[in-house]
């Protein structure tokens, strides 16, 4: 009887129904896994635990090459900034309240949400915290899916209308020449020159 059984279950053509209704199951249980909203929700959290690791390449990662934000900043020059930014920090910990997240078609996500950041370094990680707990507006991240599988979204866009439109003149790279033109213009001592 067990002889027989293993010869019907190694016939080819079973073996062909086996695989079939194998991927099928397979199939079906990943495109209920991998819905757009679970990997738009999965690839924020990725970026904010990139963040508060201080993986700043890897952050990049998750942006698309057609990323631009509210200063104009592509790719390169957005990872610059979070390796500014990051840099002043010895802890960093960003947790998002009250996300949401809409899907207006397949290939397009926004995720809105207010971010707790929290951490400790420099005078300048100190005054990035401050601001970032005075914004009255959320932060919205603009997802675009780029390929046909689930995990192909990359960030498109940073915005927050609370942020000021020109960062005291800060480009990526040069955070202490902003930071101390900004210090002048509200009368205070600039930083020394790293």
């Amino acid at each position: 009887m067990l002889a027989s059984i293993l010869q019907f279950l190694t016939r080819p053509a079973t073996l062909l129904v086996i695989g079939i209704v194998a991927l099928v199951y397979i199939g079906f249980s990943m495109a209920f896994r991998w819905t757009d909203e679970k990997m738009v929700a999965h690839h924020q959290e990725e970026l904010f635990d990139r963040l508060s690791s201080k993986k700043w390449d890897r952050a990049g990662k998750l942006l698309s090459n057609q990323y631009r934000d509210q200063w104009n900043f592509s790719r390169a020059d957005a990872t610059l900034a979070l390796k500014d930014v990051g840099r002043q920090f010895l802890s960093l910990h960003l947790t998002p309240a009250d996300p949401f997240i809409e899907i207006p078609s397949s290939k397009n996500a926004t995720y809105t949400t207010s971010i707790n950041i929290q951490g400790h370094g420099s005078p300048i990680a100190g005054q990035v915290i401050a601001e970032a707990h005075r914004l009255k507006e959320p932060f919205t991240f603009t997802w675009q899916k780029e390929g046909w599988h689930p995990w192909s979204w990359r960030l498109t866009q940073i915005a927050n209308p609370g942020l000021p439109d020109d960062l005291y003149g800060y480009q990526p790279g040069d955070l202490t020449r902003a930071i101390n033109e900004g210090a002048r213009e509200l009368g205070l001592e600039p930083l020394p020159e790293l």
